[in-house]
């Protein structure tokens, strides 16, 4: 399904719901019009990761520790989070962030660390106002052995190749290999909510921010949902102040 085939208010989990809208669980690329660019490039991406990569550097992937056996195993290293730039990363990796800024509705982008022997347990991402790009880069093996299920579908990646997903849909990956296994991840607002990309890149870090602190502070989760949804309103307004207010790089 294109990114432009369906119509939909934007989702953002901090109610523990479930997702129930129309985004496809797979998007096809061939609407992304910077997806051959990034293809033809990817060596780029590979060649300054991997020769500057440290694993000191990689942070850990997500909010929740109950995803792996050991949370250690699942790491990234973030360029930019829902817009939030980390600048230490863009400048240490200038060749990177240079091709990522042809990237239009840029609002993610992370290489992604699995380690040998590991699975990332079924979950749902952050939103549904993005399309979740997956970019090989080291590969280690080919299905069964290492790849994702999205719903009820299989896939496998290959380096130097880019697919697309819905994260707001249940997801898993493994790599059951002897070697660890890279993706470069970008996400990007889908055409329907680019118009208000700064407004919804705040909602969801307001949502991820509820979420850490629910993992740290329980009675949070206690909070009724009308609560929760004026305190989601509330840390939005700072979020927003901040993407906007970030010195551009």
């Amino acid at each position: 399904m294109s990114a432009n085939d369906f119509k939909e208010s934007p989702f953002y989990f901090f109610l523990h719901q479930d997702y129930a809208g129309q985004a496809p669980a797979f998007f096809n690329t061939e609407a992304f019009s910077w997806v051959p660019f990034i293809e033809q490039n990817w060596h780029i991406i590979k060649d300054e990761m991997l020769g500057k990569v440290n694993e000191n550097d990689l942070s850990l992937s997500g909010y929740n520790p109950n995803l792996t056996d050991d949370y250690s195993k699942w790491r990234n290293i973030c360029f930019i989070n829902y817009g939030w730039k980390k600048r230490k990363f863009i400048q240490q990796f200038p060749k990177t962030w240079a091709l990522l800024q042809q990237v239009p509705h840029l609002s993610y982008a992370a290489l992604n660390y699995l380690h040998p022997q590991t699975e990332i347990k079924p979950h749902r991402g952050d939103t549904n106002i993005t399309a979740r790009c997956h970019l090989g880069i080291v590969v280690p093996g080919t299905l069964p052995d290492c790849g994702m299920k999205v719903n009820e579908a299989y896939i496998g990646w290959q380096e130097g190749k880019i697919f697309a997903f819905s994260d707001a849909h249940l997801h898993s990956a493994w790599n059951y290999t002897n070697r660890q296994r890279y993706v470069f991840v970008i996400d990007v607002v889908l055409p329907q909510f680019a118009h208000k990309k700064n407004w919804y890149c705040a909602k969801i870090l307001s949502a991820l921010s509820l979420k850490k602190i629910g993992y740290k502070i329980l009675f949070v989760n206690q909070l009724p949902n009308p609560v929760k949804k004026v305190l989601h309103t509330i840390v939005a307004v700072l979020w927003y102040s901040y993407l906007k207010l970030q010195p551009k790089l």
